[in-house]
């Protein structure tokens, strides 16, 4: 069953951001929403069974420069990507199983400023990333 409400709001979102409304951008937005972690293009690929990877990759290419979706490096070959809702966090990725799990909290302010100032020939920071890598528990016992 459809939700209709979010597929109304996704839809908006799409216009306000000056681009097409389209079966397919829908259903990737709201894969992307739906989903609790970064997803690669295989992976949406295999919910979205309509949609070509070009045609994602696309998308999602679009949707990153327009701050909708973020792009997470799990310092693997392929690209994730993740719903851009949360104002900041993070990711603990295991590096035996790969679980992923999202963590708050990070004096990005701080960080910014100390940047900033140890280099002077930039103005300003618009985006970040941190990502901590680890072994779970369930991997540890084992």
């Amino acid at each position: 069953m459809r939700n209709i409400s979010q597929e109304q709001d996704l839809g908006i979102l799409l216009k306000q951001a000056g681009q097409k409304v389209t079966p397919a951008r829908l259903a990737l937005l709201a894969e992307l929403k739906r989903s609790i972690k970064p997803l690669n293009i295989d992976q949406i690929a295999e919910t979205m069974k309509s949609a070509d990877k070009a045609t994602i990759y696309r998308n999602l290419v679009t949707f990153h420069k327009l701050g909708i979706v973020r792009q997470v490096d799990l310092h693997q070959s392929k690209t994730y990507y993740e719903w851009n809702e949360r104002e900041d966090h993070h990711h603990l990725i295991c590096m035996k199983c790969q679980k992923i799990r999202d963590f708050d909290g990070c004096d990005f302010a701080q960080i910014e400023k100390t940047a900033l100032k140890q280099v002077p020939e930039f103005s300003k920071i618009t985006e970040h990333s941190f990502e901590l890598f680890g072994i779970c528990k369930d991997c540890d016992k084992k």
